[in-house]
């Protein structure tokens, strides 16, 4: 027998938000660690903010439309409008990820043994920082439910 907690909304939507999210940034550490890989610059400095930017807007296109179908099940037909709320939201987002995360690779030193490790770890944490921003924004603001009329049709 399932707990009665499980069955909530809100939870399910939690636990899809967070697969999401593990995947997203899953995504965003490849193409960070791919552009490092392949410039051989970006470990720390302006092409480290730039990488990890380049990878936060990839995994922010596919966060749209995972979360969109998904996660919240959004079904609104002002899709303009919503992609609007959904940018004003993730740019929100951008900055608390990047200038976390550049603020610790430019600020600190890596820990003995973890150097290769650093931009990876510094951006898990960006990513960290800006989880329940997210979150919240994309459920109460870009992707809510309309509330329905409770008296019936005229």
């Amino acid at each position: 027998m399932k707990k009665k907690w499980t069955k909530s909304k809100l939870f399910r939507e939690a636990y899809k938000f967070i697969l999401v999210g593990i995947l997203n940034t899953a995504l965003d550490l490849l193409v960070l660690n791919l552009l490092i890989a392949i410039t051989h610059r970006g470990s720390k400095g302006f092409y480290y903010s730039f990488f990890k930017g380049v990878g936060f807007i990839v995994a922010l296109v596919n966060s749209y439309f995972m979360n969109k179908v998904w996660t919240f099940a959004s079904r609104k037909s002002k899709r303009a409008f919503e992609f609007g709320q959904f940018a004003v939201v993730s740019i929100l987002s951008l900055l608390v990820n990047v200038l976390s995360s550049s603020y610790l690779v430019n600020n600190f030193q890596a820990p003995y043994g973890l150097i290769r490790y650093w931009p990876s770890i510094a951006a898990v944490v960006g990513t960290a920082a800006s989880f329940v921003l997210n979150f919240l924004g994309y459920k109460f603001f870009v992707f809510k439910k309309e509330k329905t009329e409770l008296l019936p049709p005229a």
